[in-house]
């Protein structure tokens, strides 16, 4: 499995062409992966570019904000994924 994940959307859909191209390559299948609010309409514009799956890990941070590291609590931060 190859995965693809960046925090900017234009910078995703270029590394999943390059991504494609490495799937070929090795026989498998290529998986974009959305951290944030679920937004389907950008996974299926990951889809459009060649991700067979896109995996969304809800959280409430979105792109614009930043947890509190002064409160000493780093739990925002700590995003699981079990693939």
């Amino acid at each position: 499995m190859v995965l693809v994940f960046s925090d900017d959307n234009k910078l995703t859909i270029e590394l999943l062409s390059k991504g494609a191209e490495l799937t070929k390559d090795l026989g498998t299948k290529l998986t974009a992966i959305i951290i944030g609010k679920g937004d389907e309409k950008l996974a299926n514009e990951f889809i459009s570019y060649g991700a067979e799956e896109v995996i969304i890990a809800e959280t409430d941070l979105d792109g614009n904000s930043q947890p509190d590291l002064t409160s000493g609590q780093t739990d925002p931060l700590c995003i699981p994924l079990i693939l």
